[in-house]
């Protein structure tokens, strides 16, 4: 395959991939279509089934890890990253655009109207930071933002070189998930009524306008939400780190 093919292959599914996300982002958006979608919030037959595609991935992740020195498993795995990049945007995607609070996906416990994320994070959250434990597998393989962001730098041959020390504000955001998420857990502050609640299911203009740099910047740097903002991404490398550092002590013992 000749390098003008391999480009046109990546630009149609990254153009397919933008497309699904402008649909979604419609749908969302607009009140009268949002009907169609409500549910994403009820406890119905179609947010079942939607529940269960999540869960069943989930598992299939697993299964994957376990036996990922397969001969066909492993290459059915460079497969299973675009089903799993239209199962997992939809519920990835909401909190940016409408969300209760100022900051998406940290205050979900609190939230009185849980989205598809809030209501999957107790146990999607768990999973992808236990299969980022095989070598940053959710990162790496099935992170539909992540997907993303490898095609966006797969279309641009530009790069914008930042300072190795910028990379010090993911663990910031890190930091302020784990405080946030502990606060709640164990009660030591009041958050409706709080500086971060908005008290409707609406969009933040600050959360919109930020979306958008990043999407624009992942374009020139390599993974730029996920290096640089992602507190999954944080937690993993930091455990990927430490992985590197026990096999290298035990293969010098």
């Amino acid at each position: 395959m000749t390098v003008f093919e391999m480009k046109a292959r990546d630009i149609i599914e990254f153009s397919v991939g933008i497309l699904f996300l402008i649909i979604l982002s419609y749908l969302i958006f607009l009140p009268q279509v949002r009907r169609n979608l409500r549910f994403f919030w009820v406890n119905n037959w179609y947010s079942l089934q939607y529940y269960h595609i999540v869960y069943f991935f989930l598992i299939a992740m697993f299964i994957f890890i376990v036996f990922r020195k397969n001969k066909f498993l492993k290459k059915a795995l460079g497969y299973l990253k675009y089903p799993a990049f239209f199962v997992f945007l939809p519920f990835a995607l909401i909190p940016l655009i409408r969300c209760y609070f100022k900051v998406p996906y940290v205050f979900c416990r609190v939230c009185p109207r849980k989205c598809p994320w809030g209501e999957l994070r107790p146990f999607i959250v768990p999973a992808f930071l236990l299969q980022n434990l095989d070598c940053r597998f959710w990162c790496f393989k099935l992170c539909p933002f992540g997907t993303l962001q490898d095609y966006q730098c797969r279309i641009s041959k530009k790069r914008i070189c930042l300072p190795k020390w910028v990379k010090l504000v993911r663990y910031v955001f890190l930091a302020f998930t784990v405080f946030v998420v502990m606060a709640l857990i164990f009660n030591l502050g009041k958050i409706e009524g709080g500086f971060f609640f908005r008290g409707n299911f609406d969009f933040v203009l600050p959360t919109i306008i930020f979306s958008f740099v990043v999407l624009v910047l992942a374009f020139f740097i390599p993974r730029f939400f996920c290096n640089y903002f992602c507190p999954i991404g944080s937690f993993g490398d930091i455990m990927l780190k430490a992985e590197n550092r026990f096999k290298f002590e035990k293969k010098n013992k």
